[in-house]
């Protein structure tokens, strides 16, 4: 690290960032026409900002200090943070290596490989820091323990490759339109076997699965349903940008507003609940029995079983084996 670092450094700020970059950053060994043999480290993050500079790239450049800087690009809707040099490119990616994923380490690790062979090659002679970016501190913040680090970075990690939306929509056995709801990520690897980061994200939600995307080195992981979707938010919210947040508020308020209800007494078909059963999650699921038979008679009926034959038909036309 180079003298005059601010202390003390927000940690879960740290492995955001780590995540983030992992999603989105890279790690070059950079040249140009003027010195075609001459290399310089070169990390940086690109994002979408559509509607100016994004504000996930601003908190990247508060976690590594405030070094770097942020560029637009071409096309008018995207902007890159880029750092170079000994100082910001190095301090960077020291700064979030202890949770930085397997593939950009060995990605950084290969670009210092090309930096530090022409200096051991004698091809050029290594010379004292020209620039010395000025730091900008973080605010003091003190980690509750490894679990908030690890929720930290998939914070980051799906800020840079996160999806919350409603991919597709389905109507229902009364006709009705309901919602697919879904949080997913996605990211190259080898062929058939899914990205590091991809199981680090399912490990550290516990939950969804991941599944190919396309081509074979094209992975994703995906947690679908309003359940699953809310739970994913409430573990990475206190560190999720403001984009991904509200683009989850979205898709799980459509969803619950397509979603057929009861009440407290009474099932979506108007049918006093028979029963209440605890979740292990501690959620209360009311039963309709009749509702039930009807489900099951529905499943039969698309098997091509028989119905069964009652004994004592319900008189109430609200209870009878039809859907």
């Amino acid at each position: 690290m180079p003298p005059g670092l601010p202390e003390p450094l927000d940690q879960e700020l740290l492995a955001w960032a780590a995540g983030f970059f992992d999603g989105e950053g890279t790690t070059i060994a950079r040249t140009d026409s003027r010195r075609p043999d001459y290399f310089q480290l070169d990390v940086s993050v690109p994002q979408s900002g559509p509607h100016g500079v994004p504000e996930v790239l601003l908190k990247f450049q508060r976690a590594v200090v405030g070094v770097g800087f942020i560029y637009p690009q071409p096309g008018g809707d995207k902007y890159k943070w880029c750092a170079g040099g000994r100082v910001a490119a190095e301090m960077t990616l020291a700064l979030i290596w202890p949770w930085l994923g397997p593939v950009k380490r060995a990605q950084a690790e290969a670009a210092f490989d090309v930096v530090d062979r022409q200096y051991a090659e004698a091809r050029y002679r290594a010379r004292a820091p020209r620039n010395r970016p000025t730091f900008i501190g973080h605010n003091a913040a003190i980690s509750k323990g490894p679990r908030r680090l690890e929720l930290a970075w998939a914070a980051g990690f799906l800020d840079a490759e996160g999806y919350f939306g409603l991919p597709r929509k389905y109507e229902r056995s009364d006709g009705s339109i309901g919602f697919v709801t879904r949080a997913s990520a996605t990211q190259h690897s080898v062929p058939g076997i899914p990205a590091d980061v991809l199981t680090k994200l399912q490990r550290t939600l516990g939950l969804g699965r991941i599944e190919r995307h396309g081509a074979p080195d094209d992975f994703k992981w995906v947690a679908e349903g309003v359940v699953n979707v809310n739970a994913v938010v409430d573990m990475v919210r206190p560190w999720l940008g403001p984009v991904k947040t509200i683009q989850a508020a979205a898709a799980l308020t459509t969803a619950e507003s397509s979603r057929l209800r009861g009440d407290a007494e009474r099932c979506v078909r108007g049918h006093v609940y028979d029963r209440v059963y605890l979740r292990p999650d501690g959620g209360i699921h009311q039963i309709c029995n009749a509702c039930d038979r009807m489900n099951e008679r529905t499943k039969r009926a698309a098997s091509g079983s028989k119905p069964r034959r009652l004994r004592n038909p319900s008189t109430d036309p609200s209870r009878a084996y039809a859907s």
